[in-house]
């Protein structure tokens, strides 16, 4: 059984209904997962057990800011006794629309 995961390595929630949050794809069902978020200092910022969740770079605290965070994510296949654990970066980016219009300015002044 080939097994694909995609995860977001990079988003922007601006709002603009492209790209705006982080979510795990696997081509097959599972019967457990978790995942976790974690900044630069090892802060959780965000915990779920639904393969279906999207995060939006926000936790019960506050918007977080641009950078890179971390995810860890443990998880079963139906039908596997395997338990498979990934763990890489995903970098948030604030603010991407105005990010060309931010250096014609600074060029011009």
């Amino acid at each position: 059984m080939v097994i694909t995961l995609f995860i977001t390595n990079i988003f922007s929630p601006n709002g603009d209904g492209s790209n705006d949050v982080f979510r795990v794809y696997l081509n097959q069902e599972t019967s457990e997962l978790l995942l976790k978020i974690y900044d630069r200092w090892g802060n959780i910022h965000h915990t779920t057990t639904d393969p279906n969740a999207t995060w939006t770079a926000e936790d019960s605290r506050a918007i977080l800011r641009s950078g890179v965070y971390i995810y860890h994510i443990q998880y079963k296949v139906i039908g596997e006794s395997k338990e498979r654990i990934l763990s890489g970066s995903v970098t948030v980016v604030r603010r991407l629309k105005m990010l060309f219009s931010d250096c014609l300015s600074l060029i011009f002044q």
